[in-house]
């Protein structure tokens, strides 16, 4: 299988529904991922606390909102962070999965 087949097989574990199709190479999404993840844990724990508020309910463009140009956080994501959005869940919930998924794949990609 490959790495972006398995790692849309681990999020779906999470109960997040998506396309391979909609994924970077595997660097690139290695790369944003530790990126955004990185950006988050920079934000103090009021701007935490408030950016998983505002992108927790399924349905609202919450996520989305760090792949636009102004923000410039995760423009490789556009993808993945769509499909955040379409699921209920934190930004900062979602990409620790997506970081665990990553790895997860990449070393089934090895095997």
């Amino acid at each position: 299988m490959a790495f972006a087949d398995d790692f849309v097989q681990c999020m779906s574990q999470y109960g997040l529904s998506l396309d391979a199709s909609q994924l970077p190479d595997q660097e690139t999404l290695r790369q944003a991922i530790d990126y955004a993840v990185q950006w988050y844990q920079s934000l103090d724990p009021h701007s935490q606390a408030g950016l998983d508020a505002a992108t927790y309910d399924s349905g609202d463009p919450g996520a989305i909102v760090l792949a636009d140009s102004s923000v410039n956080v995760a423009p490789a994501l556009t993808g993945l962070l769509n499909a955040f959005d379409s699921a209920q869940g934190s930004v900062s919930q979602w990409l620790a999965a997506a970081q665990q998924c990553c790895a997860t794949a990449a070393q089934a990609a090895q095997a």
